[in-house]
């Protein structure tokens, strides 16, 4: 096995035991890390890549350059997700595009969300102290049990300083209210763990929404993960319980002692 499949079957392991703790029954039901194009989603437009910096895909696995708007780093493997200006005429055309990850969850409850995200538009790193992002450009993660409620797990979204809409940073969006005020991103990307998903059912739709229509409006991802605690079947009711074991075999013992004093008398 090379260093990088054990790298992998180690970074499996270690979020298994972040996510649901110790646990017994847990389980990783999804690990999307993009090493390859055997997908686990579904692009609404597909994927695409002009050879510039307009671009909705996995990086640099399909030809992206690297680096995008500066190195990004604190991915894991050799590549993630990447988009920028996704509205790009060589592409779809349309500036908002959507990643679903349909996925069995029949037998699991406890749902738990995490990944990677970083945003190359921010500036940090460079000479430009002029962020990219406008007050409709942002990144959403929702899901859906079973065709229902469709529930807000993380956004990241422009904050709007003094009314101010346009060329500012990206934020978390701590309240779902489409303006960012928590954590910012970076080319660093950050994990965010255990996001939790409510209910119970037998099929899961993940969605993770980019919006972005100019160039440097950039976002990153990885390590999509959804973890969750197998439902335990509870035992039959119709096995003898353990204290009537001993007065059993202790039965057996005494009967045997007798038949053979029997024969020797």
């Amino acid at each position: 096995m090379s260093k990088f499949a054990n790298n992998r079957l180690m970074l499996k392991l270690v979020l298994l035991c972040c996510l649901v703790g110790f646990n017994s029954q847990a389980a990783i039901i999804l690990l999307e890390d993009f090493e390859d194009n055997n997908l686990t989603f579904s692009a609404s437009d597909g994927l695409f890549f002009d050879t510039g910096r307009d671009l909705f895909t996995i990086s640099p696995l399909n030809g992206v350059a690297s680096p995008i708007d500066g190195a990004y780093n604190g991915f894991n493997g050799e590549n993630f997700f990447a988009a920028d200006d996704i509205d790009d005429p060589q592409g779809p055309g349309i500036r908002s595009q959507t990643l679903t990850f349909n996925l069995n969850i029949s037998g699991f409850n406890n749902l738990l969300f995490s990944g990677l995200f970083g945003a190359g538009g921010n500036n940090l790193n460079g000479n430009d102290s002029t962020a990219r992002y406008d007050s409709a450009d942002g990144l959403r993660v929702r899901a859906q049990i079973d065709g229902g409620t469709i529930q807000d797990l993380l956004f990241f979204e422009a904050e709007q300083p003094g009314g101010d809409v346009t060329n500012n940073r990206l934020l978390q969006d701590t309240n779902f209210d489409g303006i960012g005020d928590g954590l910012l991103l970076s080319t660093s990307l950050t994990a965010f763990n255990n996001i939790a998903i409510n209910g119970l059912g037998s099929s899961l739709s993940l969605f993770i929404e980019i919006h972005g229509d100019a160039q440097s409006e950039s976002f990153a991802f990885d390590d999509i993960t959804i973890a969750g605690e197998r439902i335990s079947t509870p035992p039959p009711t119709d096995i003898p319980t353990p204290s009537s074991l001993p007065l059993f075999c202790f039965a057996i013992v005494l009967t045997l002692s007798n038949v053979v004093c029997n024969k020797r008398a």
